[in-house]
């Protein structure tokens, strides 16, 4: 269907820039529409259709938001205010509750799929669910769509705020690149390229031949040769025998974005290995900015961002510039061992206010937090988190917030994993949360984590004030070490061309978390596990095996497998273990074979 558009204003202003709502039947297609336009920067709410989870506990909660923007002021005022440009999922039946609005303008997408489709889809839903499944025919189904559809048209035809286009499910899946390129046409300021990379991710995923298999594109994840990972330098393949198969430290096996690749070798051809050029005319804090801003909605100002060498680096410096010896400093264990480290170290005190597990998984405990919040001066915050891989939600961020702010905290907040989110949860910067939030929060960051370019150390500190930057850059930057002109290049070309890498590798390690999920589910169903919500490492309680003296020791005795070490995220730990599923499926599943074998 061609869009039709909607007459200009009076008076010849210029409009606003319009929301987008994307309308669909349950499972039609339209949650992967929401996924692309994530990648646009344009999604703000999705209505909830689908059964109570552990990310949505009431199942349809969030309708009532969308029922709420036709009858609430505060909810309309909510969406002049977040909407403009971008994304609110809704199903058909809701369509009429959008608010009329003078100078609020629609642009609806319209999505369709085979309804044969939608009934098998429906029934794995419910079967998911513990639902009885077979109820609904393919020629009802269609029936009651083409209704849904007539209605919708109908509707939106009748408004002057609203203009349509349809989106067809199996054609976008045929032919990601045209379909996404007529998106852009018709919403503008889209990544056609990055949604083009999660298209092919879902059409992969949906194969009936690997339900665990994502795309390999041009990448190589799957096809990793051990004998040339050992003949790699850093730590994690050179600390152990090489009869030991390593899975502990946090970088990927996978080789990096071909982009990068090719931008460092042209360094090479060049001889670009002198000293860089100052940090501030390098253009990263804008890169950053941008970057924040169409990822995350964050507005960052460029001049309050400054180049560090590594996220522990910015740590040290926090701890040295706002604490004295003796400072509390509260950090939320099981943690990154040198978030303890660094405290210790500097002769600062640790104040554990430790994550609860919960059936959902780890969970802040607010009021240990107000209470551990008495006397301290800095607040370590690790979100996403590592090793557990929560991602904290905004209400839980809040209420941290706000006992920050009673408490005069400083919060260090390390979100060097932040690129590296599942579908179902999303990342919200710390310093997001508002002024008085930004004003005592310094955020640390790197393309490192999620483009596997730890070694060419290359980091972010973004600060939400001038005078927390002008008080951190008083311990010296000599003294902080200077910056390598390749991690730079690298940083920059990774955050301009290597997003379709990193949402083809991303699906990937979605497909290992799963695999290792039904593994220990199926084979070690004893073992404490919550399927990660990011990041590529997890966190696994051994504690009813009863492994001595510890789990670590006995797999790296026992199966030749390098855990990371329970007790180093902090005390009483001592019966759990990180493993790290960065690897290709083959050497993910001869680990797990290893671990496996030496228990029995």
């Amino acid at each position: 269907m061609s869009p039709s558009r909607p007459a200009a204003r009076a008076g010849g202003a210029s409009p606003p820039p319009p929301v987008v709502v994307v309308s669909g039947a349950p499972r039609s297609g339209t949650s992967l529409l929401m996924h692309m336009l994530a990648a646009g920067g344009r999604l703000i709410l999705s209505d909830g259709v689908r059964l109570p989870d552990a990310h949505n506990r009431d199942g349809y909660r969030e309708h009532e938001r969308v029922r709420a923007l036709a009858r609430d002021p505060d909810a309309r005022a909510w969406l002049r205010a977040e909407g403009p440009g971008r994304a609110v999922k809704v199903v058909h039946g809701l369509l009429q509750h959008l608010p009329e609005e003078p100078g609020l303008r629609y642009q609806v997408l319209l999505t369709e799929r085979d309804p044969a489709d939608v009934v098998a889809s429906q029934d794995r839903m419910l079967a998911a669910g513990g639902h009885e499944g077979g109820a609904l025919s393919a020629d009802r189904l269609a029936a009651v769509l083409a209704a849904q559809h007539g209605e919708a048209r109908a509707l939106l035809d009748g408004r002057p705020d609203c203009t349509c286009l349809g989106v067809d499910f199996e054609e976008l899946l045929a032919d990601p690149a045209r379909v996404a390129a007529r998106l852009d046409r018709f919403l503008g300021g889209l990544d056609v390229p990055k949604m083009v990379a999660i298209v092919r991710c879902e059409r992969a995923r949906a194969s009936p031949s690997d339900r665990y298999t994502a795309p390999m594109a041009d990448h190589r994840f799957d096809d990793l040769d051990i004998e040339v990972l050992r003949r790699r330098s850093g730590e994690k393949w050179q600390s152990y025998p090489q009869d030991v198969l390593p899975m502990w430290v946090a970088d990927m096996d996978f080789e990096p974005a071909e982009p990068i690749r090719q931008r460092l070798q042209e360094c090479l051809d060049v001889g670009d290995l002198g000293y860089p050029v100052h940090p501030r005319p390098t253009g990263m804090p804008q890169a950053f900015a941008d970057r924040a801003k169409s990822k995350w909605g964050w507005q960052v100002e460029p001049r309050l961002v400054e180049l560090i060498t590594e996220v522990v680096q910015g740590m040290y410096v926090c701890m040295w510039q706002f604490s004295e010896p003796g400072d509390g400093v509260i950090v939320q264990p099981p943690i990154y061992p040198p978030f303890l480290s660094s405290v210790e170290s500097l002769g600062r005190r640790v104040v554990m206010n430790p994550l609860a597990p919960s059936r959902e998984g780890y969970q802040v405990d607010l009021d240990d937090f107000e209470r551990k919040a008495e006397g301290a001066r800095i607040f370590m915050l690790c979100n996403p988190h590592n090793p557990s891989g929560r991602v904290l939600r905004r209400e839980e961020l809040l209420g941290l917030a706000e006992i920050a702010i009673r408490h005069d905290l400083l919060v260090v907040s390390d979100e060097i994993h932040a690129d590296l989110v599942y579908p179902g949860a999303q990342h919200l910067p710390f310093a997001s949360l508002g002024e008085e939030v930004a004003a005592r929060t310094i955020t640390l960051t790197s393309a490192s984590k999620a483009f596997n370019i730890a070694g060419l150390r290359c980091a972010l500190a973004v600060f939400g004030s001038a005078d927390l930057r002008r008080r951190f850059l008083g311990f010296p930057r000599h003294l902080r070490g200077g910056l390598g002109s390749l991690g730079i290049q690298a940083t920059l070309t990774a955050w301009a061309e290597g997003d379709p890498w990193l949402a083809d590798a991303l699906a990937y390690l979605e497909g290992n978390r799963d695999f290792l999920a039904d593994t220990l589910r199926r084979e070690l169903p004893e073992v404490g596990f919550y399927p990660p919500e990011a990041t590529y490492l997890a966190w696994l309680d051994f504690r009813s095996l009863g492994l001595e003296p510890s789990p670590y020791q006995h797999f790296l005795e026992r199966a030749k497998v390098a855990l990371s070490h329970g007790p180093d995220f902090g005390l009483g730990y001592e019966g759990f273990a990180r493993i790290n599923f960065a690897t290709s499926r083959s050497l993910l599943t001869a680990g797990l074979d290893r671990l496996l074998d030496s228990l029995r």
